[in-house]
């Protein structure tokens, strides 16, 4: 069937599914409207009288509580609404004429009329109107011809315009009917088209995610091995020219794979205890060596201390900084740029924290401040401009804003510097201990990080991030399918001066710990792999071979549901792709302790 057929076959479904819902209003008017005449039977007529209208109504009252029960509890099929229709029809007029019969109350032929008039307002389908019509049609003639009715002319002339107003009243509004029936129908598929259009564009998210950032950490880990050599001043300009090439790539891979996680709703906050303080402090650290290579001088103005542990998103407080210190180190050539953390709002049950970036660069235009924020805007969108970029920064920020239920402002002057604000709410954490371990950089595992030079540089590991391994030298085996990834992990680790070994695959993987489950300190898992993906690599370690060798994963996949599913799935931590020398040694030692003074196999 067509997608024609399929539209129209949805829309006699929904008129079959109107057809019920003419039948179950008109049952209860109909049972209600007896029940009412069953009251009013013993004060208006003899007994016997009574007792055979009562019947009669009675049998009708039942006969219409069936049928709502039927329909309540689907147990009508659709073949059989039309009939019942008419056998309702029928016993309504078989009533109307016991009473004329009975009575002789030749008004009852005006309600009849009526009911005639109210079976077209409630139709919804021809066939229903005539199901209802025929059998008043039919006693009603006889009626007249049985009964002694004086003069017939009035009643027939009722019965026409009865007739007539019905069908007046059923070709009015059984059109409109329709007509929403099928946009219902429409926008049903138009939503599914975009629930399917959605579910596309997330599958296409994460297959880029994982296609786009796998070869570009084999590009920046390469470039960063390359340095390593001995390069005279010629090379090592190429080098870092090309390196920060890729790092600007990287920078607008990561800005729209953001904003699509935002669209898709896929982008979560993951709250965790943390340091405010110490969260500005990291920042600072991360950006501090930039701006001074800019000839920028950098600095922190923070006037508030002895915070307590605040629960909140910190990797997501951090995105937001480093976005708002990227533009302004973007549009200050020189002077100086300043990072400002200050107490907004205290509450009992938290506290609204306002960091602010000042610069003393080249200022926003007042025109241009209420678009700022929109995607793909550029302070400078002339063709001379200086500055790159994809537009999506302050976007980015904005939508994280707004997804902690926060406040972002902007003052500039043109020519003397801008300052943005931005206000975030967090409540207290439950307790001390739920403060992170590691601080910002080990936790700010998401590829962002990469794209800030001078990193690796800087020693970051925190509370005992960094054990001494003493004689004990690691060995770590690690899987990783593409060929030159795998080559970089092993030089990576061989430089740390560690032993290693690489697989191709979780299969390969599994087997090499078979042959000898107390010789790896550490395993590296990548996801996405051939024969045996990373996952159930992970569950085979665990169930089959029972082992609790610390395993991490080192993948592309950061998306917010990603991460979750490898922690729920038993991953100690997650690395992200490219991969950050200094966040791979630091979440490989950090179980580095543990390794060595403990078996692998599970008690």
């Amino acid at each position: 069937m067509d997608k024609s057929g399929k539209t129209q076959r949805l829309i006699a479904d929904r008129l079959a599914d109107a057809d019920k819902a003419t039948l179950r209003v008109l049952c209860w008017v109909v049972a209600a409207l007896l029940t009412m005449r069953m009251i009013s039977l013993p004060f208006l007529f003899d007994s016997v009288t009574s007792s055979l209208l009562f019947a009669s109504a009675a049998g009708i009252v039942f006969y219409s509580a069936a049928i709502l029960l039927g329909l309540k509890y689907d147990r009508i099929p659709q073949a059989f609404i039309r009939p019942l229709s008419v056998g309702l029809g029928i016993f309504v007029t078989g009533n109307v004429f016991l009473i004329l019969y009975l009575t002789g109350g030749t008004h009852q032929l005006y309600f009849a009329c009526l009911m005639l008039v109210t079976f077209g307002l409630a139709a919804a389908s021809i066939p229903m109107l005539i199901a209802f019509m025929l059998p008043f049609l039919g006693l009603y003639i006889a009626s007249l011809l049985i009964l002694d009715v004086g003069f017939v002319g009035p009643y027939v002339a009722a019965l026409i315009g009865a007739f007539a107003i019905s069908l007046a009243i059923y070709f009015v509004h059984a059109p409109k009917i329709r007509n929403l029936i099928a946009l219902q129908v429409e926008s049903e598929q138009i939503a599914e088209r975009l629930r399917q259009s959605n579910a596309a564009k997330d599958r296409f998210v994460a297959n880029m995610t994982h296609e786009l950032r796998t070869p570009m950490a084999g590009v920046l880990g390469m470039i960063d091995l390359l340095e390593e050599g001995g390069l005279d001043a010629t090379q090592r300009h190429y080098v870092n020219t090309a390196r920060k090439s890729a790092r600007y790539l990287l920078t607008i891979v990561n800005d729209v794979l953001d904003i699509a996680k935002l669209e898709a709703g896929k982008l979560t906050l993951s709250p965790e205890g943390f340091d405010a303080v110490e969260l500005t402090h990291d920042v600072e650290l991360m950006f501090a060596l930039r701006a001074r290579q800019k000839g920028l001088d950098f600095k922190t103005d923070i006037s508030v201390s002895d915070l307590p542990v605040l629960s909140g998103d910190q990797i997501r407080v951090g995105q937001i900084l480093l976005n708002l210190l990227e533009n302004a180190l973007k549009f200050t050539p020189s002077g100086s740029i300043t990072l400002g953390l200050e107490l907004a709002v205290s509450r009992a049950t938290g506290l609204t924290l306002r960091w602010s970036v000042r610069d003393t660069g080249i200022g926003i235009a007042q025109d241009r401040l209420t678009t700022l924020f929109d995607r793909f805007e550029q302070f400078d969108d002339s063709k001379t401009r200086t500055a790159t970029g994809t537009g999506l920064g302050l976007a980015i920020v904005k939508e994280l804003v707004d997804l902690m239920g926060g406040t972002l402002s902007v003052d500039s002057t043109v020519g003397e510097g801008s300052c943005f604000w931005v206000e975030l709410p967090f409540s207290f954490a439950d307790s001390p201990e739920a403060a992170s371990a590691h601080g910002l950089h080990a936790r700010f595992t998401d590829v962002k990080q990469s794209e800030y030079t001078g990193l690796n540089d800087i020693s970051v590991e925190k509370n005992g991030a960094t054990h001494p391994l003493g004689d004990h030298s690691l060995n770590i085996l690690y899987a990783e399918d593409n060929t030159v990834l795998n080559a970089l992990i092993g030089r990576l680790l061989a430089a740390e001066g560690w032993q290693s070994q690489g697989v191709f695959n979780g299969q390969e993987a599994v087997d090499a710990l078979k042959e000898g489950p107390d010789r790896y300190d550490v395993v590296l898992m990548d996801i996405h792999m051939p024969e045996m993906d990373g996952e159930q690599a992970l569950a085979t370690i665990r169930s089959e071979l029972n082992l609790s060798v610390p395993v991490i994963a080192v993948t592309a996949n950061t998306l917010p549901d990603d991460v979750a599913r490898y922690t729920r799935g038993g991953f100690n931590e997650i690395v992200g792709k490219p991969i950050d020398r200094a966040l791979l040694r630091s979440a490989i030692l950090r179980f580095t302790k543990d390794a060595n003074q403990s078996t692998h196999p599970l008690s």
